[in-house]
């Protein structure tokens, strides 16, 4: 069924569902994926982003592209005596900064490259790219030119400041990337790719069929479990779920999943007791959402979903 799979996903494209007419655009159909970007800064959070990267790229034979923006303010210094003497420190400092960028991507590069060799990893190529500039903006720039099926990037969270300064820009390349985004927290620890238990969380809206499709698009060359979950209390909800579920089955035979309806008014208690409880390795979320998912992805709630729990995040647009 897998192999078949992307000739199947052509074919549910032109399905009408009890969620309404299923339009067929060009970005619907995920291709597969060769390459992969990661943004790194050359600490332990990139290098655990790394260690997925490398079991993802494995499985799917592809390419992962290193990716570092350094970023140097410059700000105005009045000064009317020696106005030379800033501009030369300046330009000094500009170019230290290069080198210093130049040698900690290529040692890092080199490390795991060697790493690749030691695990005799085959079928994996590892590049990389270095540029000056915003970081947020650059990686959302450069995925442009270079087109990846999905970004992975480490995040952190020891204190409130670190979340401000890693969270806007992991909040950024979530909310303007194209691809799809998998976000991996400091203390997720790789388990390999082998079983993998995903949740993707509903509110039933038409935006499902597409998320779903996508979803199973990015993962259909792996072993996993779909649990399709949704907060609420009315019987409505049941029936949605189940409908849900139904359409699930008839397309996607191939794959299992399990349906869940959750109780309870706090988002982020009762996801995190389903994740630990059904030991969850990937949250699966849509931001096309403007109700149920735009709670857990306003600025406050997302800090804490990154940065305080220790299940990767994959965030697409659908």
């Amino acid at each position: 069924m897998k192999k078949n799979f992307k000739e199947a996903l052509r074919i549910a494209l032109i399905i009408d569902t009890e969620f309404g007419q299923d339009e067929i655009e060009d970005h619907d159909v995920v291709e597969d994926i060769d390459k992969i970007l990661v943004p790194i800064d050359y600490s332990v959070y990139s290098k655990n982003a790394c260690e997925y990267a490398l079991g993802i790229a494995e499985r799917l034979n592809a390419e992962i592209m290193l990716f570092h923006s350094f970023y140097f303010n410059v700000m105005p210094l009045i000064t009317v005596a020696e106005p030379f003497t800033y501009q030369v420190s300046t330009e000094q400092s500009l170019t230290e900064i290069k080198e210093l960028a130049e040698k900690n991507m290529m040692d890092f590069y080199l490390t795991l490259k060697n790493e690749v060799d030691k695990r005799n990893i085959q079928q994996v190529r590892i590049n990389y790219h270095l540029t000056h500039g915003i970081p947020e903006e650059e990686i959302i720039s450069y995925c442009d030119d270079y087109n990846p099926g999905v970004i992975i990037m480490g995040t952190r969270g020891h204190s409130e400041d670190d979340e401000v300064l890693f969270g806007n820009v992991t909040t950024k390349v979530v909310e303007d990337a194209k691809v799809p985004v998998l976000a991996i927290p400091e203390i997720s620890k790789y388990q390999g790719v082998n079983r993998t238990n995903i949740l993707y969380a509903t509110n039933f809206d038409k935006s499902d069929i597409k998320a779903i499709r996508k979803l199973l698009s990015l993962i259909y060359e792996f072993d996993v479990k779909i649990h399709c979950v949704h907060i609420g209390e009315s019987k409505w909800d049941s029936v949605l779920l189940e409908n849900l579920k139904n359409h699930f089955d008839e397309h996607y035979s191939g794959f299992e999943m399990e349906c869940a309806l959750v109780e309870g008014n706090d988002v982020l208690k009762e996801l995190q007791k389903f994740i630990d409880d059904k030991r969850i390795d990937i949250i699966a979320m849509n931001t096309h959402k403007r109700n149920f998912l735009s709670q857990i992805l306003n600025p406050s709630l997302t800090r804490r979903m990154l940065f305080h729990t220790h299940t990767p995040l994959l965030v697409f647009h659908a």
